[in-house]
């Protein structure tokens, strides 16, 4: 957290790229100005002062070629300006595309198409908007078709392609649209050739949640062993690394994976894949209530509202099995603190999630 932290405070003060060269340009020059003061006169640091100024009042009218405004538009992405980083993308691809040649525009569009669906990727998180989400699909579907075209590796954009497939689905309640998101994931580990184990484990983990959220829909119990089968091996390959990361993965997987072996054995009655739930949640219970940070609430909101979902999953996965009255207490609780942090930061993905767990305690009465 500190890394990130003090990565994104250096961005903001230097800026990256283009302009942190222009900065560290400045300094030398600066510096050896000022050893200069020490045997000349003084007008050379007023000289100096001068083109500071100077420069600071130039340097928003010098034009930037196309790659430099990408560049930029990728630092905006970098430090989470998404919004910003749409309004320059929308710009560049309407007033600036079309004055480039031949021969640089494709891979110049590439990127923006890319860029502009992962801005997409993270508005439609916050506010769950249908026509965003279409729009990301058709975008990586796009990137998709351009780089399988140039003979570009695919697998992470048919990654993103399924995920965005996945997006849409949920939010539109679509059964067909969660079957072409698994049958993309799928065949993106077919297409994976150079055994990437980071991008292969993300294929799985995300199989896991679209064959869960599948299973709502069609072929129950198939879906949710196929489910189990990959949130198994998704977190056996993620034990095998010892990262705080990694552990906060690790605990997403138990909840659901105790949500579909909880499910599979309201199907088959079997004691084990109950026992096996249990174990989960009480690990994944234990890791929240050690991992909470009041300070969380107030200075990264975002991720105390991601620790506080996972423990009202958790407490809502132990109420179904347990019937306690104790864990339906510690969920309203989590979920009265999830809303109050997305009041401040909008996420619509993690209100629909509260929204359906409430509506099954509602159907259960």
């Amino acid at each position: 957290m500190g890394k990130l932290v003090l990565g994104k405070l250096f961005m903001l003060l230097l800026g990256s790229g283009q302009r942190t060269k222009r900065f560290f340009i400045l300094i030398f020059l600066g510096i050896l100005m000022i050893i200069r003061i020490f045997w000349k006169p003084i007008e050379y640091f007023v000289i100096l002062i001068l083109i500071l100024i100077l420069y600071k009042s130039i340097s928003k009218y010098l034009s930037k070629t196309v790659e430099d405004k990408v560049y930029d538009i990728k630092n905006l992405m970098d430090l989470l300006k998404f919004e910003k980083a749409l309004e320059k993308l929308e710009e560049v691809i309407t007033k600036d595309l079309p004055e480039v040649n031949e021969d640089k525009k494709k891979p110049i569009y590439f990127k923006c198409i890319c860029y502009k669906a992962n801005c997409l990727s993270h508005r439609i998180y916050k506010s769950g908007n249908i026509e965003d989400m279409k729009q990301g699909v058709r975008l990586y579907e796009e990137a998709l078709g351009l780089a399988l075209e140039e003979n570009k590796p695919v697998v992470e954009l048919m990654l993103r392609v399924g995920t965005a497939y996945y997006n849409l689905g949920l939010f539109q309640k679509d059964e067909e649209i969660f079957k072409i998101a698994v049958k993309v994931l799928e065949s993106a580990l077919e297409e994976e050739e150079k055994n990437r184990e980071q991008l292969i484990t993300s294929i799985h983990l995300n199989l896991g949640y679209f064959y869960k959220e599948l299973a709502k829909y069609s072929n129950t119990e198939e879906c949710l062993k196929k489910s189990l089968e990959e949130l198994d091996y998704v977190f056996d390959e993620i034990s095998k690394k010892k990262d705080k990361y990694n552990e906060d993965i690790k605990v997403y997987i138990m909840i659901f994976r105790a949500s579909v072996l909880r499910k599979l054995n309201e199907l088959e009655f079997n004691e084990n894949y109950k026992t096996k739930a249990i174990d989960d949640l009480n690990n994944a219970i234990k890791y929240c209530i050690i991992t909470n940070n009041k300070h969380y609430s107030k200075y990264f909101v975002t991720q105390y509202a991601a620790l506080k979902f996972n423990m009202a999953m958790a407490c809502f996965e132990m109420f179904k099995i347990s019937n306690s009255e104790a864990y339906m207490k510690d969920f309203k609780e989590s979920v009265k603190e999830v809303k109050e942090c997305c009041a401040k930061e909008n996420n619509a993905y993690v209100i629909r999630k509260i929204d359906e767990m409430l509506g099954e305690l509602i159907l259960d009465k």
